[in-house]
């Protein structure tokens, strides 16, 4: 059920780092977060982009798109939604993650 005056705020701002600090390994809320974050290989502003479109997918369904506390079963979740990943992100996954591509 949409609103009749829709506002939208974003008002949490507690992992946001500026341009000169230095970028912790771990970001986002577990809902929201890229698969970039979660195979350990960095991230940068489409992790931001991944995190707003799975905010809006919440908003417009009013279900959080990946509801998990585990990651693996996360990209599982994201691997059923998506089809499949990019090469690219199993190449680069850290070792404990590798084991998942």
């Amino acid at each position: 059920r949409m609103p009749d005056a829709p506002v939208l705020r974003s008002v949490d701002f507690g992992s946001s780092v500026g341009d000169l600090q230095p970028f912790p390994s771990l970001i986002q809320t577990r809902h929201y977060r890229a698969p970039e974050v979660i195979v350990g290989i960095g991230w940068s502003f489409p992790a931001d982009m991944w995190s707003i479109g799975c905010i809006l997918v919440e908003l417009l369904t009013g279900e959080a798109l990946f509801q998990t506390h585990d990651s693996h079963e996360h990209l599982c979740m994201m691997a059923k939604v998506f089809e499949h990943f990019p090469k690219w992100l199993g190449l680069e996954a850290d070792k404990k993650c590798k084991k998942w591509f």
